[in-house]
């Protein structure tokens, strides 16, 4: 596997059902509860203390991140492999192209 690997929301919902990877959500508190991929974590980017939210997840674990659109994911999947995360997949086109995929959310 590429270190960052960038993944449709379908290879996504399959890559969730087979390796339960751990899902972070990059995205606001209020755009996380009107809707998201069940099970996931949301560590808001904008947070003050985002890298340490990030500085305390298990290295080893497989990671599944998305945000809205991308535009904070690609430097926040960035800050992970700096940090030593080798195991990161890419939501391409995050959260939209989750629902344009008609795939559910919570």
């Amino acid at each position: 596997m590429a270190e960052i690997e960038k993944i449709t929301a379908e290879k996504a919902q399959n890559l969730i059902q087979k390796e339960s990877p751990v899902v972070l959500d990059f995205r606001t508190p209020g755009e996380f509860e009107q809707g998201h991929i069940d099970g996931a974590m949301n560590i808001n980017f904008f947070s003050e203390n985002f890298s340490q939210q990030l500085d305390s997840l298990n290295r080893e674990k497989t990671y599944l991140v998305h945000c809205r659109t991308m535009n904070r994911t690609v430097p926040a999947a960035g800050m992970m492999y700096q940090m030593g995360f080798r195991h990161i997949y890419v939501l391409d086109g995050g959260i939209i192209a989750w629902e344009h995929a008609d795939l559910p959310l919570v």
